[in-house]
């Protein structure tokens, strides 16, 4: 069987990745037919608790990572005003940390700019300004290695910040924009369950 072959039998129709015609925003197009509406969708049919993430000689399970996940969600909403198609700014290394940030944002709508942890702050502060992000989430890494970054962007998203605890209660700091305020309404910060 060749790769046509195999990809044929693979989507025909009544098969788990069947390929359909659908019409997204306009435009027709082939798509999964039984493919999740949208990410949220994703994470909320894989928990389990299986091991998701593995970091050095930490194991977190999936059902571990979507309860923080969520927690996070909920604040983005209800402390910092986060809605569909806001965009939300994550900058740290790759840690476990940032899979949660990347869960929560996309979980809720909004759009997740994944900032390079290792660009100078003149960098960071152009791509803040340039997508337009109403929030910035970065984990106290950054800070210590970055220390321009906070006077680069104090001016810009320091003024609101707030931090809450994630796995093993490694802390990640939201900086809102002057113009896109916390709220102030919602939870306080939210304990890692660990």
């Amino acid at each position: 069987m060749n790769r046509h072959d195999a990809l044929a039998v693979l989507t025909a129709s009544c098969e788990p990745l069947e390929i359909v015609e659908a019409n997204i925003y306009g435009n027709n197009c082939r798509t999964f037919k039984n493919a999740p509406a949208c990410l949220r969708d994703l994470y909320q049919t894989t928990l389990s608790d299986e091991t998701f993430v593995v970091f050095d000689h930490e194991r977190y399970s999936f059902n571990e990572c979507w309860t923080m996940a969520s927690a996070i969600g909920r604040a983005l909403v209800e402390q910092f005003a986060i809605q569909k198609g806001d965009r939300v700014a994550i900058c740290m290394r790759n840690f476990p940390e940032w899979i949660i940030a990347f869960q929560s944002i996309t979980s809720i709508g909004a759009i997740a700019v994944a900032m390079n942890s290792l660009w100078q702050a003149e960098e960071i502060d152009y791509g803040l300004r340039d997508s337009g992000c109403k929030l910035l989430i970065r984990n106290v890494w950054i800070l210590s290695l970055r220390r321009r970054l906070v006077s680069a962007v104090t001016a810009c998203y320091a003024a609101a910040a707030k931090t809450i605890p994630c796995l093993g209660g490694s802390p990640l700091t939201f900086m809102s924009h002057p113009s896109h305020p916390p709220s102030g309404k919602g939870r306080e910060p939210l304990a890692s369950g660990r």
